[in-house]
């Protein structure tokens, strides 16, 4: 017997791609180096899904020790997280494994590209990738 959560969760989803997604090309690539650059991964071909974009403000604090005379408290930094919501359907789309250091453009504008920095799974089927400016 099919399970009622999960077609629920894919008429669901398919809303929520249909009333907030983007177009994206996720480009995988092999690891590069400090002195080399990623290079396209031949075994992991270019593909285009739609996605949902969010992003938000993003707020850290420096650890470390502090100096004599220093103003108590702690130091935060803010910041923007960038995040990429892949639905269940999507991530069963793509044959292969989306990895830290993979590639994303917006097909709106393919100029500006994007760094997988954390792909994080759910136990759901879907999938959030951590994004981050090149």
């Amino acid at each position: 017997m099919p399970d009622p959560f999960a077609a629920l969760d894919d008429l669901v989803s398919g809303a929520v791609e249909a009333a907030f997604g983007t177009e994206i090309i996720i480009k995988p690539r092999l690891p590069g180096s400090q002195y080399v650059a990623p290079a396209p991964d031949p075994a992991r071909p270019d593909r285009q899904v739609r996605a949902v974009f969010s992003s938000g403000p993003a707020i850290d604090t420096i650890g470390g020790q502090g100096m004599a005379g220093a103003s108590g408290g702690t130091t935060k930094i803010g910041g923007q997280t960038l995040v990429l919501w892949l639905s269940p359907g999507v991530v069963r789309s793509i044959p292969y494994a989306l990895r830290k250091g993979d590639g994303v453009a917006f097909v709106d504008d393919p100029v500006l590209t994007y760094e997988i920095v954390v792909p994080r799974p759910t136990n759901t089927g879907d999938l959030e990738l951590i994004i981050t400016r090149e």
